[in-house]
């Protein structure tokens, strides 16, 4: 192939228009065509899968390559410089990737507390929690005579806490890192944690679209909790696979729109996740994933097409799409569009395999609701919209009730949340199963946990 050959094919481009909007826009699939025209005009040979803007780009240095094609491929990276600007724009704007020396400072610049456990937990265990008396008489007569979800268990106490046998009180405008005397991490306390309007907007819409068709995980305690994911399913039932726990009647589409949208939320919180909370956190999910060789939340593989695409809500009012799809050993392609933009992501690490979604959900032992409280070391958080919080599934944590009537069926409070859990039984049943000891119906009906039982132990981070 000689230099008149290569120059007749320049030329041939330079006078394109097909070929330089192709250019000056990276559609390379057209411009791979119109190279391949040019070539077979003139009998260029080019060699198999060839880089056609890398192909030209190494051309536009030639003195010989016309000032149209030159002036195209400068475009081309003048845009190219301008989409990177805008990702990274992107990516600070809601936090979802931070560079790893600027996380190792934020990290750095949070307020550390120090705490000791205490003698007694306070608010004991099983005690159901009011910060003020206005919330206790509201709450009373509801836990003291009104209907059980199961009347087989015992009505739980109802208590003013006591301010003064807290040991830590973290306001609603405080981040923080509680440890022990040792040093050891104990919990967090991220504010703003979503900093992107539009962005919290949709993961509120999507995650609201899980609570009424999905089945009550917890249905003796206030509010709603519904499981995401993969589980280990019920006694009557048990299983290795997606939960099937939608109640509500819908099509088989239908069914797979809304779990590959709570896919999508979960991959996004994820990814706010590793951006910002301590990194010992996000490696003890890592350890457990790997360890046990179990998928990622991956409603997307559960598809019988691999082409199609796990797309999440659209929140119209902030203009709001997040769409997963190529998903493969846990990871995938992430798109964003928002503001008229669109961005897209690739290799991007996808959920741990469950977590929880919750609505207005309090419990006295454990969950999410108006304060957060941690009872072995005596520790309230305030409540405040955008936070996130994590804590060592060890610890006896529960919340205090929201400051709202019980039989008010629209009140003006409204949390929504999503937690990541961990399970304890399904992890030793997978161990056993991945070493040949117990076979998948064995590892199945020892990993079996029934949704509405108590709490056994499973972690939630």
């Amino acid at each position: 192939m000689g230099s008149d050959d290569v120059n007749a094919v320049l030329h041939y481009l330079a006078t394109n228009r097909t070929a330089l909007w192709a250019l000056q826009t990276g559609d390379r699939g057209t411009l791979s065509e119109e190279i391949k025209e040019g070539a077979k005009r003139y009998n260029v040979v080019f060699r198999e899968n060839t880089d056609p803007v890398r192909l030209i780009a190494t051309w536009a240095t030639n003195s010989s390559c016309p000032k149209g094609l030159k002036d195209a491929m400068d475009e081309y990276r003048r845009q190219r410089q301008q989409v990177r600007k805008e990702r990274t724009a992107f990516l600070t704007r809601t936090r979802l990737y931070i560079a790893p020396g600027l996380q190792i400072r934020r990290r750095a610049a949070l307020k550390i507390i120090t705490v000791r456990k205490i003698p007694s937990s306070y608010p004991s265990y099983g005690t159901i929690i009011a910060d003020t008396r206005e919330i206790y008489d509201k709450w009373y007569p509801h836990f003291a005579h009104g209907k059980q979800a199961d009347c087989r268990l015992k009505r739980l106490p109802l208590q003013i806490l006591d301010d003064r046998l807290l040991q830590i009180d973290i306001g609603p405008n405080e981040s923080v890192l509680l440890k022990d005397e040792s040093g050891a991490l104990l919990g967090f306390v991220l504010r703003d944690f979503c900093p992107d309007r539009g962005l919290l907007d949709w993961a509120t819409a999507t995650a609201k679209l899980q609570i009424p068709v999905r089945r009550n995980i917890r249905k003796e305690d206030t509010g709603k909790l519904v499981l995401m994911g993969y589980s280990a399913g019920s006694r009557s039932k048990t299983m290795f696979d997606w939960v099937r726990n939608i109640t509500k009647k819908m099509t088989e589409d239908e069914k797979a729109r809304n779990d590959m949208a709570g896919s999508v939320l979960f991959a996004v919180a994820w990814q706010l996740m590793k951006s910002q909370v301590p990194q010992e956190v996000i490696d003890d999910f890592n350890d457990f994933v790997s360890s046990l060789g179990i998928r990622r939340m991956d409603r997307c593989s559960e598809k019988t097409s691999k082409e199609e695409e796990s797309t999440g809500n659209v929140h119209r009012e902030a203009n709001v799409k997040v769409t997963i799809c190529d998903t493969k050993g846990g990871r995938g392609r992430l798109g964003f569009a928002m503001d008229d933009k669109e961005f897209e992501f690739t290799d991007v690490q996808l959920a741990p395999p469950s977590g929880v979604v919750g609505q207005n959900y309090s419990r006295s032992a454990e969950a999410k609701g108006a304060d957060f409280l941690m009872a072995n070391i005596g520790v309230r958080i305030r409540q405040a919209s955008n936070t996130a919080i994590g804590w060592r599934p060890n610890c006896n944590h529960g919340t205090s009730l929201p400051n709202c009537n019980p039989q008010d069926e629209n009140p003006d409070f409204e949390q929504t949340g999503l937690a990541f859990v961990t399970s304890n039984r399904l992890a030793s049943a997978w161990r056993k199963y991945q070493a040949g000891v117990i076979s998948r119906e064995e590892a199945e009906r020892e990993a079996a946990v029934e949704e509405t039982a108590e709490d056994d132990g499973d972690g939630e981070k």
